[in-house]
């Protein structure tokens, strides 16, 4: 087996990051909540359709549960 001994390589033992990486997940995270955000203020009609489905899923999801909830009480758990 050949000895590595003639090999030149130099350590490098900095503490620094040696090479940043351009975008970051987070970036890109905020980058495309950034444009999405513009894109619905453009458009406020989506604007309000987004939030009364949401407002409506989770007002349905809210009376679910207490019905559930208070079924499951009458009639013992």
């Amino acid at each position: 087996m050949k000895q590595i001994q003639e090999i030149g390589i130099r350590p490098d033992f900095s503490l620094g990051v040696t090479g940043q990486l351009e975008t970051t997940p987070l970036n890109r995270w905020q980058k495309w909540i950034k444009i999405r955000l513009a894109h619905l203020c453009a458009s406020r009609r989506e604007l309000l359709i987004s939030a009364a489905a949401t407002c409506g899923i989770g007002l349905s999801v809210l009376l679910i549960s207490y019905l559930f909830l208070v079924q499951l009480a009458a009639y013992g758990w």
